[in-house]
């Protein structure tokens, strides 16, 4: 049986998009950083590049950054 190797960038994609789908609503990019041990200005980076392609949306509010899955 052969193993797959993500990059740490593919992993914390995965892992934030995870998170959004369990938890099925509105989270900050903190939040995210938090609970999935990502380093928080990685989760910016990574939510950018979902935002783009469509996979997430992105909130801005009182609060800062929303995303939602």
């Amino acid at each position: 049986m052969q193993m797959m190797q993500l990059n740490v960038t593919t992993d914390y994609a995965i892992r934030t998009v995870l998170y959004l789908a369990i938890k099925d609503e509105l989270a900050t990019s903190n939040e995210i950083a938090m609970a999935m041990g990502i380093p928080p200005s990685y989760v910016l980076k990574i939510t950018s590049k979902l935002v783009v392609a469509g996979i997430i949306k992105r909130i801005v509010g009182a609060q800062g950054r929303l995303f939602a899955g």
